[in-house]
């Protein structure tokens, strides 16, 4: 099983910024996004709350392009960023709907 890293996170921003700057971990090579997954219900709702994590979770299988080393991102979205979604789809259907 390949390794998994976690991060809680307010907007995509914050994953593409992450995903740029990280290194691999074993050789310091530059990484490679391998596949990109959009996951609902990977944490129980108790864990959600602890952390402030919405249901919704972007997986990135990562692989070094140098030495070949394969893990996974799991980027945790925060409840944060879900009430942002709503409060823009809320703006698109008032918008949409004149």
């Amino acid at each position: 099983m390949k390794p998994v890293v976690e991060f809680l996170v307010d907007d995509i921003g914050e994953e593409y910024y992450i995903a740029r700057k990280l290194l691999c971990p074993k050789c310091r090579g530059k990484l490679k996004v391998v596949m990109q997954e959009y996951i609902v219900d990977i944490l129980n709702e108790e864990e959600r709350k602890n952390i402030g994590a919405s249901e919704r979770t972007d997986r990135l299988h990562i692989e070094c392009q140098n030495c070949g080393f394969e893990f996974v991102i799991d980027f945790h979205l925060s409840s944060k960023y879900r009430e942002k979604l709503k409060e823009i789809m809320k703006k698109f259907d008032k918008h949409v709907g004149k």
